[in-house]
């Protein structure tokens, strides 16, 4: 496994993408995590434009970019940014969503 994955990085890609788990929980964090440790405009343009859509929403559109991207092979990195946002946003929603039902 370790001459597989190599450092911690590839280890906490992989247990995010097969465990369906984000350890990020706002768009910076997101972003450091990047070779270039930012976000470009329109990352944060489309961060923005689903901030405040509800979890029903976000789920929606999530499930429909991640059979796109499925589809296509997994080649699109503007798809799977897309979609590691939407992830992001319905991670928050749904433990927002939590605190309050508490």
């Amino acid at each position: 496994m370790c001459d597989e994955l190599g450092d911690e990085t590839y280890m906490r890609e992989y247990v995010e993408e097969y465990g369906g788990v984000l350890m990020c929980t706002t768009l910076d964090c997101l972003c450091a995590k990047r070779e270039s440790g930012t976000c470009a405009k329109k990352e944060h343009d489309y961060y923005h434009k689903f901030d405040k859509s509800s979890l029903v929403e976000i789920r929606e559109r999530l499930r429909l970019l991640s059979g796109s991207l499925a589809k296509g092979g997994n080649k699109d990195e503007w798809m799977k940014t897309r979609v590691s946002i939407l992830k992001l946003l319905a991670a928050t929603r749904a433990a927002d969503t939590n605190k309050a039902e508490l």
